[in-house]
C-alpha cells in the first residue's frame, strides 16, 4: 500500500497547489530516521523527516546566492538533487548552481552549512587550447559513500561534452573534476543523454549507470581494490 509521506505545504504554511516542482532524493541519516529533499517552483529545496514519530512537515534549505548576472539558482534545467549520508548523522545534498557548477549544502549532525560550489569541469579554450576554461556541467548530480572509509563520497553528472564527469571527497579536501569519458562504438563517441544514478553495494565499490544517445544504458564500475 501507498502512503503519503509528507504533506504538500512548504515552510511558514505557504500552500503548494502544484506540488513539487522536482524529483524527490532520499537517504537515511540514521537507521531509524529517513530524509527527503524536493525542490519548490521558487528553487529552494525543502526537507521532509520521517521518525518514530512520523513525517514532519517541509522545511527549507533555502536557495543558493544570486550569480554574477543577478540571476537565482533553481532554474528548471537545474530541477533535479541528490542526496548521501557520509559517515554517521551527516548527510550531503547536492544540486546545480546557475553557472552550471556543482553545489553542496552540507549537514554535520547538529547544523545546515551554507551553500558552497565545488565548481565545474576544466576545458581547453576554443581558441588558445593551452589554456583551460570552466565547462558547464550539463545533467543533474548523483551520489553515493562507498568508503574505503565512512567520509568518502563520490558525485557523478554529465560534462561538457556529453561525458561522464566525476569528484569526490576524501574525508578533508574535494578533488577536482575527472573526466571518465564516455561509450565507444562504430567509431564514434557516444554522448551520455539523461540522468545519471550511482549506488554502492559494498566498501571500496560503486556502480554507475547512464543512457546514452543511442538509446542504451552503459554501466561502470568502480573498485578500489583493482588499483
Amino acid at each position: 500500500m501507498f502512503w503519503c509521506t509528507a504533506p504538500a505545504v512548504a515552510p511558514a504554511n505557504r500552500a503548494m497547489p502544484f506540488g513539487l516542482a522536482s524529483p524527490p532524493a532520499v537517504c537515511r541519516s540514521t537507521p531509524d530516521r529517513i530524509e527527503v529533499f524536493a525542490l519548490a517552483a521558487d528553487g529552494e529545496i525543502l526537507h521532509a523527516v520521517c521518525n518514530a514519530d512520523g513525517w514532519g512537515p517541509f522545511d527549507s534549505l533555502g536557495v543558493p546566492p544570486s550569480d554574477l548576472s543577478g540571476n537565482v539558482g533553481g532554474l528548471p534545467n537545474a530541477k533535479v538533487v541528490a542526496a548521501c549520508t557520509c559517515a554517521v548523522s551527516r548527510m550531503a545534498v547536492f544540486r546545480l548552481g546557475a553557472r552550471r557548477d556543482l553545489l553542496l549544502k552540507w549537514w554535520d549532525g547538529k547544523h545546515w552549512s551554507d551553500y558552497v560550489s565545488l565548481g565545474a569541469p576544466e576545458i581547453p579554450d576554443e581558441t588558445y587550447p593551452a589554456v583551460t576554461t570552466v565547462g558547464p556541467i550539463t545533467g543533474p548530480p548523483a551520489a553515493c559513500s562507498w568508503g574505503p572509509t565512512p567520509t568518502r563520497l563520490d558525485v557523478f553528472a554529465r560534462g561538457p561534452y556529453g561525458d561522464l564527469v566525476h569528484t569526490w571527497w576524501d574525508g578533508s579536501v574535494w578533488s577536482g573534476f575527472n573526466s571518465l569519458g564516455m561509450p565507444f562504438a562504430d567509431g564514434h563517441m557516444i554522448p551520455f543523454t539523461g540522468v545519471v544514478p550511482a549506488c554502492s553495494a559494498e566498501v571500496n565499490s560503486c556502480d554507475v549507470v547512464a543512457g546514452a544517445m543511442d538509446g542504451r544504458l552503459y554501466h561502470l564500475t568502480w573498485n578500489y581494490n583493482d588499483e
